[in-house]
């Protein structure tokens, strides 16, 4: 059962968008580290002292590999989660999750750690 015209508060928007801005954000530095890193190998590009090939490597691959895909996982399975529970509350015998509740806990704790 899924229902048409379901809309999202406007601080579960919020929530759910703060988690595709740190996916964008992320984007944009990821890609930065593998222009720079494209640069660097050419020999176009001189890093700084103390920052080698292979530490702009590393920052491509995490932010990309790790930060980038678990935000936007997370992001869109809590708000296809509230979806469904909305849809659960309105039939007949459905009962509906917390998800918005715990999830601006996790978006802290992730930010913060």
């Amino acid at each position: 059962m899924m229902l048409k015209n379901y809309n999202f508060s406007k601080k579960e928007s919020r929530l759910y968008m703060s988690y595709m801005h740190v996916t964008f954000a992320s984007l944009l530095i990821g890609g930065l580290m593998g222009l720079l890193q494209t640069l660097s190998r050419s020999g176009q590009f001189q890093l700084p002292f103390g920052i080698n090939y292979y530490t702009i490597l590393t920052v491509h691959g995490v932010i990309l590999g790790l930060v980038m895909t678990t935000f936007f996982i997370i992001g869109f399975q809590f708000a296809l989660m509230e979806k469904q529970s909305a849809s659960l509350k309105n039939s007949k015998n459905g009962h509906g999750s917390r998800s918005g509740q715990c999830s601006s806990v996790q978006l802290w704790l992730q930010l913060r750690f």
